[in-house]
C-alpha cells in the first residue's frame, strides 16, 4: 500500500510539472530592407519569403515583421541602427558600407571581376570571403547571417559606349567604385538617386546608367534608351543581411543553427530565381528595342578595373586580403591572366 501511495505522488508530480511547463519563447524581430515596397526582392522574397522560412525553421519561436526602405530609418542607417538594437535584423546592399568597411567594395561587386553568381557563391563559401566579411560585420555590431546574389550590373545609355572615344565625356550615372571606374574610363560620372534616372536620361542630362538588368527593365529605362552594354561589368553583386550581435548571441545554439540553415536555403533558392528572372528581363528589353552591344576594347576596361581594385586593396587590411581572395579565385578559374 506504502509503495502504491508513493507511486502515486510521484505520478502526480511529473503530471503536474508537465502542465506547467513554460511555451518555447518567441522571438519577435522586426526587419528593415533598403529598398520600396512595390520592389518584388523585397515583397516577395524577404518579407514572404524569408520571414516564412525563418518561421519555419525556428518553429514560430522568432516571429520577424518586415519593413521597407525608409520605414523605420533612412535606408543608409540601417546597419548602424540593427548594431544599436534598435532594429533587430536589416538588409542592404554591401556598398553602403564601404567608407567604414572598405572590404565591402569586393562584396558590392568590383567591375570586372565575377560572371555570375555561382561564381560569388563559391568564392564567398568555399575561398574564405564569406568568414572575412562576417568578422569585420562582427566588429560593428552585427552577425551577417547571408547574401543576396543580385543578378547582372551593365549600363543602358542613350548613344552606343563602345569605345574610348564615345566614354570620354559621357554622361553616366553610378555610385562608389562605379564612378571612379567611369572616371578612369574617361567618362563624367554623376550621382544620382535611381527613381530620378529615367528623367535625366529623357531629357539628356545624362547620356547612360549602370544597374541591374531588372530595375533597367522595371524602371522602364528602356524607353529612353536604346544601347546596352553585354557582357556586362559584373555579373553579380551582393546584398547582406544581418541581425544585432546581441540579439544573435541570446538565441541557443539550436535556434542559431536553424535559422542559419533557413537562410542559406533562402540565399540559393532566390539566386537561381532572380537569374532566371533577370534573362526574362534582359529579353524584355531586346524586345522592346534595347541593342546589345560590346566595347571595342575589352582590356582597356580590364586594365583600369585592376588599377579600382589595387585601389580597393589599399583601404586597409581587410580589404587587401578580401580582394586577393577575389583575384586569387578568378585566377584559379581562368577569367584573370
Amino acid at each position: 500500500m506504502r509503495r502504491s501511495f508513493w507511486v502515486l505522488l510521484v505520478g502526480m508530480f511529473f503530471l503536474f510539472s508537465n502542465c506547467h511547463q513554460s511555451p518555447p519563447k518567441v522571438y519577435k524581430w522586426r526587419l528593415q530592407a533598403f529598398m520600396p515596397p512595390a520592389d518584388s526582392l523585397y515583397s516577395k522574397y524577404i518579407a514572404v519569403n524569408l520571414v516564412e522560412k525563418i518561421k519555419a525553421a525556428t518553429g514560430g519561436q522568432v516571429e520577424i515583421t518586415p519593413f521597407p526602405g525608409g520605414a523605420l530609418v533612412p535606408p543608409t542607417e540601417i546597419l548602424k541602427s540593427v548594431a544599436n538594437g534598435v532594429i533587430q535584423m536589416g538588409y542592404t546592399a554591401t556598398g553602403y558600407h564601404v567608407g567604414f568597411m572598405p572590404a565591402a567594395a569586393v562584396a558590392d561587386g568590383l567591375p570586372m571581376s565575377f560572371r555570375n553568381y555561382e561564381e560569388y557563391l563559391t568564392c564567398y563559401r568555399d575561398r574564405g570571403l564569406g568568414d572575412l566579411l562576417a568578422a569585420e560585420y562582427k566588429k560593428n555590431g552585427v552577425h551577417l547571417l547571408t547574401v543576396h546574389c543580385t543578378e547582372s550590373y551593365t549600363v543602358l545609355s542613350s548613344k552606343p559606349l563602345t569605345s574610348k572615344s564615345a566614354w570620354k565625356g559621357a554622361k553616366v550615372r553610378g555610385w562608389g567604385p562605379w564612378n571612379v571606374y567611369f572616371g578612369k574610363l574617361g567618362a563624367s560620372a554623376v550621382n544620382m538617386p535611381l527613381k530620378d534616372v529615367y528623367m535625366a536620361l529623357s531629357m539628356g542630362t545624362i547620356d547612360g546608367c549602370i544597374t541591374g538588368i531588372n530595375p533597367h527593365w522595371q524602371l522602364k529605362h528602356y524607353e529612353v534608351c536604346k544601347y546596352g552594354l553585354w557582357p556586362p561589368f559584373v555579373g553579380s553583386a551582393l546584398h547582406d543581411i544581418y541581425i544585432n550581435q546581441k540579439t544573435w548571441n541570446a538565441l541557443s545554439p539550436e535556434l542559431q543553427k536553424a535559422i542559419t540553415r533557413a537562410a542559406q536555403e533562402w540565399t540559393d533558392e532566390t539566386a537561381k530565381a532572380w537569374a532566371d528572372f533577370a534573362a526574362e528581363n534582359k529579353k524584355n528589353l531586346s524586345d522592346h528595342g534595347v541593342e546589345w552591344v560590346d566595347v571595342d576594347n575589352s582590356e582597356w576596361l580590364m586594365k583600369n578595373a585592376k588599377e579600382l581594385w589595387q585601389d580597393a586593396a589599399s583601404r586597409d587590411a581587410s580589404a587587401g586580403k578580401a580582394v586577393k581572395i577575389m583575384t586569387d579565385y578568378l585566377q584559379e578559374i581562368g577569367t584573370l591572366k
